[in-house]
């Protein structure tokens, strides 16, 4: 079997076949590899449809994706320099470190290519069966903690540039200036004192 242009393969008898179409990518873990038949026609609509679902996905994603990439890219970039320097001092390569990095810096990128795959793409059979089984992402901890680190990066560099004057030590002293047991806990215990029989 030869490969012949345009993707098609020649078999004897000069019959030919469509090659299937294979989707490689890689996430926070091995390497993902679909491999498809040619997709299934599918009415025009629902394809103008997609074409808007993946156009709104994507900007949305451009948006929030770098809100997150860039606050990702700096604390890797951190955690590879400081075990650069534990691996000089142990005669050892940070091979572990520079992995992470390179997922960091691919971070935005593949957010691109897995939505436009996962809007745009046909699940194969396999994928359409096991849709759901599979826990996809982050744990809720680690996304809470994805989602501080950004907010913090982000505070400090609106910090840093004066939109935001409003440090965190001012922002201690306003909430303990709240008088809390007038206005929130009394209100609150009489409240409950009210509604109990």
């Amino acid at each position: 079997m030869e490969r012949a242009a345009g993707g098609k393969t020649e078999e004897s008898g000069n019959a030919m076949n469509e090659s299937p179409q294979v989707l490689r990518y890689t996430g926070y873990g091995p390497v993902v590899e679909r491999t498809e038949a040619a997709p299934t026609p599918r009415h025009p609509a629902s394809t103008v449809f997609s074409w808007g679902i993946l156009v709104l996905c994507l900007g949305v994603w451009a948006g929030v994706g770098a809100l997150f990439w860039i606050p990702l890219l700096l604390r890797r970039i951190l955690t590879y320099s400081l075990a650069l320097v534990a691996a000089m001092l142990a005669g050892k390569k940070p091979e572990a470190a520079a992995h992470t990095l390179r997922d960091a810096m691919s971070f935005y990128w593949r957010g691109f290519t897995v939505t436009a795959e996962m809007i745009a793409g046909q699940p194969g059979p396999a994928e359409r069966a096991d849709r759901g089984a599979e826990n996809e992402g982050l744990s809720g901890l680690a996304m809470v903690t994805e989602l501080t680190w950004a907010l913090l990066v982000w505070y400090v560099v609106l910090l840093a540039t004066g939109v935001v004057e409003t440090t965190p030590l001012d922002l201690w002293r306003s909430l303990a200036g709240i008088p809390w047991w007038e206005k929130v806990i009394q209100p609150a215990v009489e409240w409950g004192r009210s509604i109990r029989p």
